[in-house]
């Protein structure tokens, strides 16, 4: 553990300043840098923890907080600065109407979106929440399956997610329309986005069998040059989106080894946009060609039952904003985005942990090893797309 003084400064003042809100007549502060192993490039995590007494009464708070990488603009392809000021405005503002949404129409605390609790003090440089890991919630490890009992939740999750926007569009439509539409995707679709998606295409190409890979290479250059038009496409059904909606974004607390609940973080990529490309952006991170084959279709029931249920509270029928068909249409349209992700964002999570790729680099030159796990996982969503009739 080191003091409060081994914080950036800026991080550190709010830290002081969440002290002095909380009227602390003693404290003792401890401070513990922690390793993404892997998992985050955009910040550097810290866990801290404040003990002392108010008013004779002990008291204790557990924070976990996200400081920005050094530099506002370090990266190519989007602004660091502009990704913290998302999530600043998600926990600060965005997540605070969720929840009154939710108090207003009733919604039964178990069938709420759960939210994780954010302290005022958060900014456009640090992201600071409660540490839920000190309430019995974990990451399962990012090159991991997702097990069918996490995936459950993580999708009930996200069709309640979604179902809060299509409830704050009906219900706060001015807010909606000056606060939430102008939300656009945040990435630089340029000359160093082109470099970089190249340079990830070779080499993902690498973990694929040489038949395959000459028969199919112009193909997939296609499906993965579709990203961008995705990720802008606002032709069609439209929310709030998480963006990043993957399984080391979603804290889960378990009874027994048996997940119980589970909470998203790590707001960094919302936009509005569709929101089909969250649900494939899950499954299509997490989950392997047998895990799909078996569960994919059931878990595209609970997507859709589980917001139906849920728009319910708002007085909102399902079928007149998103219909089951239209959907399943939606999902058939833009199922190759989860084949286009492969080739770009996939490799960061098998890798190494001995090897994590500096991002803040040249990303048209980035290299780096990754575990065995993803040539087979790549291998099994070719297949997948080839039995699907895309390639």
């Amino acid at each position: 553990m080191e003091p409060l003084n081994a914080l950036p400064l800026k991080l550190k003042e709010s830290i002081e300043k969440i002290i002095q809100n909380e009227q602390f007549t003693s404290y003792h502060v401890e401070v513990k840098n922690i390793s993404s192993k892997g998992a985050n490039f955009m910040g550097y995590l810290h866990e801290i923890n404040i003990n002392g007494k108010i008013n004779k009464e002990d008291k204790e708070i557990n924070i976990f907080a996200k400081s920005m990488v050094d530099g506002e603009e370090v990266m190519q392809i989007y602004s660091v600065k502009n990704v913290y000021n998302r999530e600043m405005y998600t926990y600060n503002e965005l997540m605070k109407i969720f929840e009154e949404l939710q108090n207003d129409f009733d919604v039964p605390d178990e069938k709420k979106f759960n939210i994780v609790k954010s302290f005022d003090e958060t900014n456009n440089e640090n992201i600071i929440l409660e540490n839920l890991a000190k309430k019995g919630y974990k990451n399962y490890y990012r090159m991991d399956e997702m097990r069918l009992d996490f995936t459950v939740f993580a999708v009930k999750e996200l069709a309640k997610l979604h179902g809060l926007s299509f409830a704050l569009e009906k219900i706060q439509p001015e807010y909606f329309e000056k606060n939430i539409k102008p939300l656009e995707q945040p990435f630089y679709f340029n000359t160093d986005w082109d470099n970089y998606v190249m340079n990830m295409f070779e080499f993902s190409l690498k973990y694929l069998d040489e038949d395959v890979r000459m028969k199919y290479k112009n193909k997939l250059w296609t499906i993965v040059n579709k990203y961008p038009d995705y990720m802008k496409d606002k032709s069609s059904i439209c929310t709030f989106v998480h963006g990043d909606y993957k399984m080391n974004n979603i804290m889960v607390r378990e009874l027994n080894g048996v997940p119980t609940k589970v909470i998203a973080i790590d707001y960094q990529i919302m936009h509005y946009g569709s929101p089909v490309n969250d649900f494939l952006y899950l499954i299509f991170n997490g989950t392997d060609q047998e895990f799909r084959k078996n569960h994919l279709t059931h878990l595209k029931e609970v997507y859709h039952e589980t917001m139906k249920e849920f728009l319910e509270y708002f007085q909102i029928e399902i079928n007149e904003i998103f219909p089951r068909v239209l959907f399943e249409k939606l999902l058939n349209e833009k199922m190759d985005f989860g084949l286009a992700i492969q080739f770009f964002y996939i490799p960061f999570l098998f890798a190494a942990e001995d090897d994590v790729p500096d991002v803040t680099g040249d990303l048209g030159a980035v290299s780096f090893k990754v575990d065995d796990r993803y040539g087979t996982r790549l291998k099994g969503v070719i297949e997948d797309f080839i039995q699907w009739g895309y390639l």
